[in-house]
């Protein structure tokens, strides 16, 4: 139960020209796949928002009474919790770990549930200081990283007549891209998934997605584009941290060194932009099942000086110091405490520091 959600499969839409079909005809696995895919478009097509994220959280506790990666979560809490949580608490931000997880993965395909229905339940607290931003002309940068519900944060601002760009990595070209798409699948699951059921996609491979929340940036050493959207006032959306760049700085948050791009930073020194921390959070406590808001930060007091080595250590510290501050305060919504993810994100760049 806490492996992936129906709608989580590197696929949707119809598939594209020349795709490689899957090498197996079908499967064991398709006998259960399918009926559950049936009913997770049912859910999708007529049950409320508020009911699918119900459900993913029902999902994410049995997931975590019942998933072998329960156990290595509650390990890495220990390590970097431990000394101010008790072990009771530990559980409890474990068990809503494990429904923040399964929520999440329903979150990147909120935008293509029946037009984005719900979202205007959706707070955005902070607003006045992106509009305060945008008002030289300049644009502006969200800079967020892998907590919350990121890929909320374009799509959001979307619905509320904002113009964001995300920027992010670049497609894989041609066969590539038709192989990441098919592979999962055995032929039969590929038609039933892909073509006859068309289950929504979070990915800019999907023709669905991109009309949803439209075309992304490629994150590259030339700045070009990126500089011109911000001459046109818009706002560009980019992680803070991950392994994809050309010289990643790790700085400590929780006693973990994570892996910070300076992209975001250069941006921002070239175009001369504010720069905004935002992220998509919930409230555990809260009764409302969607329980999401979206919280925009003031912009960063940025050090520009003549060492623009020593600013971007500087920078980059700044917005790991904010980012530390909501992973205190939310540690259930840290996609780090899932060992599988964090390896899959960053392989050997995460180093964990015990004792923390």
């Amino acid at each position: 139960m806490a492996g992936r959600s129906l709608t989580d499969r590197p696929v949707g839409g119809r598939a594209a020209p020349g795709e490689p079909p899957p090498e197996i005809l079908v499967d064991l696995a398709d006998l259960y796949r399918v009926p559950l895919w049936i009913l997770a478009r049912v859910l999708l097509a007529f049950a409320p928002v508020s009911l699918l994220f119900r459900l993913a959280a029902v999902r994410g506790s049995i997931g975590w009474w019942f998933s072998s990666g329960s156990a290595q979560t509650l390990r890495e809490l220990e390590i970097h919790l431990g000394h101010a949580r008790g072990k009771r608490e530990l559980r409890r931000i474990g068990r809503r770990h494990f429904q923040f997880l399964q929520r999440e993965r329903l979150a990147k395909v909120w935008p293509l549930i029946r037009g984005f229905a719900g979202a205007e339940a959706i707070e955005i607290e902070g607003r006045r200081h992106l509009d305060e931003a945008l008002t030289a002309g300049r644009g502006a940068i969200i800079a967020s990283s892998h907590f919350g519900y990121p890929r909320l944060i374009k799509p959001l601002l979307s619905s509320h007549e904002y113009r964001p760009q995300l920027v992010g990595m670049a497609r894989l070209p041609g066969r590539r891209a038709d192989a990441v798409l098919a592979r999962p699948f055995t032929r039969l699951g590929l038609f039933v998934y892909a073509r006859l059921l068309r289950l929504p996609r979070a990915s800019p491979y999907v023709e669905s997605w991109r009309r949803a929340v439209g075309e992304d940036l490629a994150a590259k050493i030339n700045l070009r584009p990126h500089l011109t959207a911000l001459n046109r006032n818009d706002i560009l959306v980019i992680l803070a941290d991950g392994r994809a760049g050309q010289a990643l700085r790790p700085i400590p948050v929780l006693g973990c060194d994570v892996p910070f791009a300076p992209g975001t930073m250069n941006i921002a020194r070239a175009a001369g932009a504010p720069l905004l921390p935002a992220f998509v959070v919930d409230d555990p406590h809260s009764r409302d099942p969607m329980r999401a808001r979206l919280v925009i930060l003031p912009p960063l007091d940025l050090q520009v000086t003549g060492d623009a080595k020593a600013d971007l250590t500087a920078n980059l510290r700044s917005f790991a110091a904010v980012f530390e501050e909501h992973v205190r305060a939310a540690p259930h919504l840290w996609s780090r405490w899932s060992l599988e993810w964090r390896k899959r994100r960053y392989g050997p760049l995460w180093t964990p520091r015990h004792g923390a």
